[in-house]
């Protein structure tokens, strides 16, 4: 139990830093410190834990997959997914329209890290509410990713928010505004849903992308940053290991999200993992629910649409499908032929039959 609450409580503590601690506690902790960073594996107690961690989650997984009842569940949860299909575009607007109604109203640009520039909150008022009624949504999805890529320009923190231009990608790419006033209104759209398969990969590179840029800058690079969320919340009496090790349990195990997620490995039960860990953010550092609404979405999609083209979701699927047997290729070899040769004596006495 010590271990699974290690391994809960290093995600709980997952988040933007900044977020949660001022800008001004963070002034003079960065810095690249792998010495500290590293630390922990110098303890063996600490190898103990990330050791019996790690059997605790190869054990649910191999549980998972040889337990007939769970394998049926969720074969049958797979199945009732391709259902939810057309909710994704309402469920990406709703994250991005409400993120951008938060953010105007709390006079920040597109995230927490940034201020407004330029007083833009007026603008991405109107960008969510548009979001939010469908209306003219082919127009500001174009405005949100200019918007992030000038926030961009500013801050390259605001990479920890790529999901927020993934989204916006996906919106376009999907070229759906059901149920909107666009929709109803019959309002015309490029022809575009011909790439609406490549969805889950445009969020899959962006969400993951983030997790690891927050792992490496927050964690890795600057590990005293996610110290300063260690001492202002006291979260070595939450879980007894020393601030090192919370740092070195977070950052790793936001990579190994990150890179699950990225690569499209276990991309359902991964997002379901990270959309709890998420939630429970709210409770524990008491953050704005509106900076992680477009997180909670893209994790939502992707858990509906599965690690999509070019995973390792895909290509493990797609290896566990029976293949024909040589029997049963050379059949049906040979029922195509049969049915080539039929077709070609139609078309011949057909023809004889014209020129009779």
């Amino acid at each position: 139990m010590v271990f699974s609450f290690l391994f809960l409580g290093a995600h709980t503590a997952s988040a933007h830093v900044a977020y949660v601690v001022p800008a001004s506690s963070l002034a003079n902790k960065g810095g690249i410190d792998f010495a500290f960073f590293f630390s922990p594996l110098q303890n063996i107690n600490y190898y103990v834990i990330v050791l019996c961690t790690f059997l605790m989650i190869v054990a649910i997984y191999y549980l998972g997959h040889h337990i007939p009842l769970l394998i049926k569940e969720f074969a049958h949860i797979k199945r009732r997914l391709i259902n939810y299909g057309p909710l994704v575009p309402w469920i990406l607007r709703l994250g991005l329209g409400i993120l951008f109604i938060g953010a105007a109203f709390h006079h920040v640009f597109i995230s927490p890290i940034m201020s407004d520039i330029g007083n833009l909150a007026p603008y991405e008022l109107v960008i969510g509410f548009s979001l939010l009624v469908g209306f003219l949504i082919t127009p500001s999805i174009l405005a949100i990713i200019g918007f992030y890529l000038v926030a961009l320009f500013h801050d390259g923190y605001i990479l920890g928010n790529l999901e927020v231009l993934g989204s916006a990608i996906a919106l376009f790419l999907l070229a759906d505004g059901r149920p909107g006033f666009d929709d109803i209104a019959g309002a015309p759209t490029l022809i575009r849903a011909k790439f609406a398969k490549y969805v889950p990969l445009v969020l899959r590179i962006t969400l993951g992308s983030a997790f690891i840029f927050l792992a490496f800058y927050e964690k890795i690079f600057n590990p005293h940053y996610f110290t300063s969320v260690v001492e202002n919340y006291h979260l070595t009496s939450v879980i007894p290991v020393s601030a090192a090790m919370w740092t070195f349990s977070v950052g790793m195990i936001e990579l190994l999200v990150g890179l699950f997620i990225l690569f499209g490995f276990k991309t359902r039960i991964t997002s379901v993992v990270a959309f709890f860990v998420v939630t429970t953010t709210f409770f524990f550092f008491k953050e704005d629910i509106y900076s992680h609404v477009s997180i909670f979405a893209v994790l939502s999609v992707l858990f509906i649409t599965g690690g999509g083209k070019y995973s390792i979701d895909e290509h493990i699927e797609h290896s566990l499908l029976p293949k024909p047997t040589t029997q049963v290729r050379r059949k049906i070899a040979s029922t195509t032929s049969k049915s080539s040769t039929k077709k070609v004596v139609k078309k011949t006495t057909a023809r004889k039959t014209k020129t009779q």
